[in-house]
């Protein structure tokens, strides 16, 4: 039992690591980024405006998954989005640098506050596209 298990171990958990495929990008370094803010970033009225910026920008572009994909983008202090890293699950096909072209062409977002300052900050997006519609989800982080 002893040896099945960890057989198992051996040829099974490598292949788990490899569920996730990640693509780092370079950003503007900051001296200070801020992971909580008085005020957080925000992207236009409300979370639809964010939503609606989503499927409006992959009606452009051909893609298939059926993964959530995790979006991590820096937002200066002037309120402009820069991609760090998209991390997803290893079902589907996506077009990394397209949705680093779709996020870094985004509109400039209200900034976050602190102590009534504009900050660099940054924010977590996670997309998902299941049943042919896509959802986004902005994190409090």
């Amino acid at each position: 039992m002893k040896e099945f298990l960890l057989a198992v171990i051996i040829f099974i958990l490598p292949s788990l690591s490899n569920c996730q495929i990640s693509e780092r990008y370079d950003c503007p370094q900051f001296d200070k980024l801020f992971t909580k803010s008085e005020v957080r970033p925000k992207f236009g009225k409300d979370t639809t405006d964010l939503q609606n910026y989503f499927v409006r920008s992959f009606k452009r572009i051909s893609y298939s998954f059926d993964a959530k994909i995790l979006i991590l983008i820096n937002i200066d202090s002037e309120g402009s989005p820069c991609c760090t890293q998209i991390i997803k699950s290893i079902d589907g096909v996506v077009d990394f640098q397209k949705i680093k072209e779709i996020v870094d062409g985004m509109p400039k977002w209200a900034s976050a506050k602190q102590d009534g300052h504009d900050v660099n900050s940054y924010v977590s997006l996670q997309l998902s596209y299941t049943q042919h519609k896509l959802n986004v989800l902005l994190s409090q982080n």
